[in-house]
């Protein structure tokens, strides 16, 4: 049976000439990365109000042994925060503390236990949400918990602001407590930048944060797009059936001949739209290396946790590293095209198939349902299998359909696949798609004229039998 006979190519020109015609085909197109691009912008927007908010902020100190306050204090005012030390409030009780904060003339009030400066360790635990017992002693680390008052939720970052200052001031204490004076508490806390790079069996370098970046976005960008790809053939089923066009295009072809046609068809407009976002953003990576180049890729910045470089122009000429064709493989990203082209066929059949099988759009969304769920399982465990992409579970996924088609191209870009892995993956998933097609075009054939009820599943079942 030849797939591409002309009705075929007819019935797939037709449904791409209808798609890319309309307007929200091209609000689709350009507004999307309009949107994602506004959204990101929007999200720095965001947390940097968040920062600015808390400039002009007041801390209160409360430290019951009196050793901590007074270099505490001088941390703090060397970050975003006012603080003052509170000496009317250290011989009280902390619930009496906490009473007298919500009249007190500070945004903040933290509050140091007996014994905190005497504590094991140089990473102080700071309790936000329950003030504790004077004296109270964490079991596990064997340390004290200082207690951060709000009057509202406080922010991640000014909470890592306290704690990080609480962090210098301990150090200096306990420093000065054994006789070493005039020390530098941010340069001895200062955190080294590590560049994590792997090497391959063939001495290929790459930098992980590249590769994990690009295997983690992978993972939700091929599912969205299989599965909105999916829903466009569902929802072209059901207008056909609905308009009664089916009718007339029945009695010219035969119904896995529709079924392939749309298939195609919404496939070809699908790599047309991902070609022009391929486009747009060959673009923008152009005008950034113009701009800048590769020298230094910035975190998001304090707000995110970040304030450090993800891996810079130095480290990777050390390291012998190629950003732009070694981070990324390029094999893999022609194998991870061919598994999203395999992934689209297999998808478009299943959703094709339950578009015969119903009426409506109510009908439509509920029988979408489960197949979506049980798809999300890629979704759901990709990013944290990525973690040990070469473990028994990343393995199993990335070879059973219709995970592998998720699954294996992340695997791809975080990790060495082994040939016959990828290869056997790329096997069973073409067949995956083989058996789809052809029990997709058995249902097709007798579910797409029917009308009313939805079908059941002995019916369904029925169909692939005899159809």
């Amino acid at each position: 049976m030849n797939p591409f006979t002309p009705n075929v190519l007819a019935v797939a020109v037709r449904e791409f000439m209808q798609r890319v015609k309309t307007k929200w085909f091209i609000l689709g197109t350009i507004g999307m990365p309009v949107i994602m691009v506004g959204v990101a912008f929007l999200i720095v927007l965001a947390m940097r109000d968040v920062e600015d908010s808390e400039k002009g902020k007041t801390i209160g100190v409360v430290d019951t042994d009196g050793i901590v306050a007074n270099l505490l204090v001088e941390e703090l005012n060397d970050g975003s925060v006012a603080a003052s030390r509170v000496r009317d409030m250290e011989p009280l009780p902390v619930p009496t503390i906490t009473e007298r904060f919500l009249s007190a003339p500070f945004d903040y009030l933290l509050v140091l236990p007996s014994g905190v400066a005497a504590s094991e360790g140089v990473a102080p635990s700071l309790n936000r949400q329950e003030p504790a017992q004077n004296g109270e002693t964490d079991a596990a680390e064997d340390q004290v918990s200082a207690t951060l008052l709000g009057k509202d939720r406080v922010p991640s970052a000014t909470r890592r602001s306290v704690r990080n200052a609480l962090q210098r001031a301990l150090l200096q204490t306990r420093l000065q407590a054994a006789g070493v004076e005039a020390v530098d508490a941010r340069e001895l806390l200062r955190r080294p930048r590590l560049n994590t790079v792997n090497v391959t069996e063939t001495g290929d370098s790459r930098s992980q944060t590249i590769q994990t970046a690009a295997s983690m976005g992978i993972v939700y960008v091929m599912f969205m797009l299989l599965v909105a790809y999916g829903q466009m053939v569902l929802m072209s089923t059901i207008e056909d059936k609905q308009s009664n066009i089916v009718e007339i295009l029945a009695s010219s072809l035969r119904p896995w001949e529709l079924m392939l046609g749309k298939i195609l068809g919404c496939g070809a407009m699908a790599l047309a739209q991902l070609g022009i976002w391929a486009l747009m953003l060959a673009a923008v990576a152009a005008y950034a290396l113009a701009r800048g180049g590769w020298a230094s890729v910035p975190s998001p910045g304090p707000a995110f946790g970040g304030g450090r470089d993800l891996i810079t122009g130095d480290t990777a000429e050390l390291t012998g590293i190629d950003l732009i064709s070694r981070s990324i493989s390029w094999d893999s990203v022609v194998l991870a095209l061919l598994f999203f082209l395999l992934g689209y066929l297999l998808y478009t059949s299943v959703f094709a198939a339950v578009g015969a099988t119903v009426s409506d759009l109510q009908d439509a969304q509920q029988a979408v349902t489960p197949i979506v769920f049980v798809s999300m399982i890629s979704l759901i465990a990709g990013p944290l299998l990525m973690e040990s992409p070469n473990n028994r579970w990343a393995v199993m996924l990335s070879m059973v359909p219709p995970f592998n088609a998720v699954v294996m191209p992340s695997r791809l870009f975080a990790t060495e696949v082994p040939f016959w892995q990828w290869a056997l993956s790329l096997v069973l998933l073409a067949a995956a798609v083989a058996a789809a097609v052809w029990m997709a075009g058995r249902i097709y054939r007798v579910g797409i004229l029917m009308r009313g009820q939805r079908a059941s599943l002995p019916e369904i079942v029925r169909w692939v039998r005899h159809g």
